[in-house]
């Protein structure tokens, strides 16, 4: 029995991998060859060859003379083939470059120090986001600390004030980030499902002494700071040079929950928040469609007049998670077929 049932996991495993090889669809308008330009992305290259530009690491990967996917720059030519009945990425090389050096491989070649390689994403849209803005949980507001005074008893810190504060509770942290709690989110199935608190950056304060009140210097200063903001420790720097697009392993669902920017309307190359953290299973780099709801209409021509009818979801983009917090996660609009909405569901490809 237990040999039966390893074979039938592997004969599921097999399966499962060749549906996942098979579901690379071609853009079927592909050209026959594109040259990499400065501001391209790879996200970009792939939408020119797939219909869906996240699988790109897939059709890399088909090729193992391509050591590094993300080490593509401009001047490289990129073509479509096939081997084994499955597309393959390809890199033609023995162009010149904007710097006139010819690169021919495998031989050994000279890069120039300039040369820099295509990113995966639009890296300038979301670098703002990264460091100074977040999501915090209620549980994590309950461990954070907070600002009791300054040295001088003024109303208001700034930047080298000295300041105050106790149960700053997270062991070998030296810098830490003030914040305030601002907008709450909370989930759209459950309005009395607290999510958490979109944070109000104010500063930046360093640790000078741990005890209890703790010595702390301001060292940056957004606006102004008061006893009472919170503090907790800053975000670590987030390696983005070489995010892989892929679909969650597992089912995610979840929602939009707002916009960073604060407009009504959701398009391309926007930043927004989904109900989707940690907790759950996001990761930087998975890849979720973004479903519609449904519009109500009223139906008047059938037998069951003035009978309103919801309209079924469909797929209006993509987005893909780049920074993950607890209960929450932000994710760039990578692709947009229509205007979407906060509240519409994101889920699993």
């Amino acid at each position: 029995m237990v040999i039966i049932k390893r074979v039938v996991a592997f004969l599921m495993l097999a399966l499962s991998s060749s549906v996942m090889a098979q579901s690379v669809a071609i853009n079927p308008d592909h050209p026959d060859r594109y040259t990499v330009i400065k501001g391209d992305t790879l996200w970009d290259i792939s939408g020119k060859f797939l219909r869906d530009p996240w699988r790109w690491p897939q059709v890399w990967k088909n090729n193992p003379e391509i050591e590094n996917p993300h080490l593509i720059y401009p001047g490289d030519t990129i073509y479509l083939t096939y081997r084994d009945g499955q597309p393959v990425f390809n890199i033609d090389r023995s162009a010149d470059r904007e710097s006139g050096v010819v690169r021919l491989s495998p031989q050994i070649h000279a890069e120039p120090m300039a040369s820099v390689p295509v990113p995966t994403i639009p890296m300038e849209l979301i670098r703002p986001f990264l460091s100074d803005s977040r999501v915090v949980s209620e549980r994590e507001l309950s461990y954070a600390g907070y600002i009791l005074a300054n040295q001088g008893g003024n109303l208001i810190s700034g930047v080298d004030d000295i300041i105050y504060a106790r149960e700053l509770t997270y062991a070998d942290t030296k810098e830490y980030m003030i914040l305030r709690p601002g907008k709450a989110y909370f989930h759209p199935d459950d309005p009395e499902r607290e999510i958490g608190y979109q944070a109000i950056y104010v500063g930046k304060a360093q640790l000078l002494d741990a005890d209890d009140p703790s010595t702390l210097r301001v060292m940056e200063s957004d606006r102004e700071i008061l006893s009472g903001d919170r503090l907790l420790p800053t975000l670590p720097e987030a390696a983005l040079g070489e995010i892989m697009p892929r679909a969650p392993d597992e089912l995610l669902e979840g929602y939009i929950l707002g916009l960073l920017d604060g407009v009504a309307k959701i398009g391309q190359y926007q930043v927004v928040i989904l109900s989707l953290g940690e907790n759950d299973g996001a990761q930087v780099g998975h890849i979720l469609n973004v479903w519609q709801t449904g519009r109500m209409v009223v139906d008047r021509y059938g037998e069951k007049k003035a009978e309103k009818v919801m309209l079924p979801e469909s797929v209006a983009g993509n987005a893909m998670i780049f920074q993950v917090f607890e209960s929450a996660s932000y994710a760039l609009i990578m692709d947009a077929y229509r205007e979407m909405s906060v509240h519409d569901k994101v889920k699993t490809p």
